[in-house]
């Protein structure tokens, strides 16, 4: 089987589908990995080639190429270079346009993305690595734009008091926030409106805020389910009264595929000097959409008042080798899955197949635009 790493047209995007580990991985069970000259590598390409990678031409690449490895495809035009019956395996975009630009072009498509939160998946679950680095991203990054300390810290002029975090959202992101904010010091609370997080948070040393006689709001596959008017009212009230009291708030409350909840709102009081961190901004890789905080703008710092809003957008090219070392692992264990070694296998074959498999059962499956 021939495995090609093609470039990304993505400008922001820096991380990798593939390590030089991984490559050797992929070349001792028999596949022969090309990767694209054209590739901006975050590894050098002599490290790729060390380990059974060989370098071609876009043109070359192509050819007779069974499965494309790749972060994600944005857009349409990029597909042109593949030839029809080709397989593409990433955390890709399920939007109906681009589902549709790979039957057009007769691709076979699987994002992992869109993988079951079960046991079995988890080793292949990219969101789950990627936003674990993301929570630890957003607590570095406040803190580097804070005008304070982190920590408790008693000096002979004096003791200066540790800095209050908040965590909005206490999924994969928001506990590896928790955890982050309070190896640094802080004193953290979180929130969330599914109750089984509360004891998640309250294990790492974090205090769960946590609203009165509010019904728990758990979804399916153990996200958040939409809130209904009245809880959304609820809720802002009940966080606006909150904002004020914190010197960092990370936003980290998202559900794949949905638009984020705002759950800071405009004419929100934040406290002079806060430092608002959206990791929902851009969620949907849609530069223009708000994230958790109405008024972030992804890949910005604004003022709001007296405080700083950071609104993330690929900020894990931040991290591009870490990242890209988890999200390798992910690759190569579906791979593991969807190749034995001398064929592919069906998407029907496979639970996990049939969920990520986007150009055989999409129809059947929530579509998101």
């Amino acid at each position: 089987m021939k495995i090609i790493l093609p470039a990304t047209s993505c400008l922001y995007e820096k991380r990798v589908p593939l390590t030089p580990e991984n490559v050797a991985v992929l070349v001792k069970s028999g596949a022969s990995v090309c990767l694209d000259s054209a590739l901006e590598p975050l590894f050098p390409l002599f490290e790729y080639e060390r380990k059974g990678a060989v370098i071609c031409a876009r043109d070359d690449l192509c050819q007779g190429a069974d499965l494309a490895v790749v972060m994600d495809i944005l857009d349409p035009v990029d597909l042109a270079p593949f030839p029809s019956g080709m397989t593409i395996v990433g955390a890709l975009s399920d939007t109906s346009e681009m589902v549709q630009a790979y039957r057009d072009r007769g691709l076979q498509a699987f994002s992992l993305k869109r993988l079951p939160r079960t046991s079995r998946a988890q080793f292949m679950d990219v969101l789950s690595s990627q936003a674990n680095l993301l929570g630890y991203w957003s607590v570095i990054k406040a803190a580097s734009h804070l005008t304070r300390v982190l920590p408790m810290m008693t000096t002979a002029a004096g003791t200066l008091a540790a800095a209050r975090v908040l965590i909005l959202g206490a999924g994969v992101a928001g506990l590896q926030a928790i955890a982050t904010a309070k190896r640094l010091g802080a004193r953290v609370d979180a929130f969330d409106v599914r109750l089984a997080a509360k004891q998640e948070v309250e294990s790492l040393g974090a205090r769960f805020l946590q609203m009165p006689e509010f019904e728990d709001a758990q979804g399916t596959g153990g996200y958040a389910r939409a809130l209904s008017d009245q809880e959304q009212a609820r809720q802002k009230e009940f966080l606006e009264k909150a904002l004020p009291d914190y010197d960092v708030i990370i936003c980290s409350a998202l559900v794949p595929g949905r638009k984020p909840p705002v759950l800071i709102h405009h004419g929100a009081v934040l406290k002079t000097g806060a430092v608002v961190v959206d990791l929902a901004a851009g969620a949907l890789d849609r530069k223009e959409e708000p994230g958790n905080c109405a008024f972030s703008k992804a890949g910005f710092e604004t003022r709001y008042g007296e405080a700083l809003v950071i609104g993330a957008f690929y900020s894990l090219s931040h991290l591009a080798a870490s990242a890209s070392v988890l999200y390798g692992k992910n690759m190569v264990a579906f791979l593991e899955l969807l190749w034995d070694g001398t064929e592919m296998r069906q998407a029907h074959e496979d639970d996990l197949l049939a969920a990520t498999c986007l150009t055989e059962i999409f129809e059947n499956k929530e579509q998101y635009s």
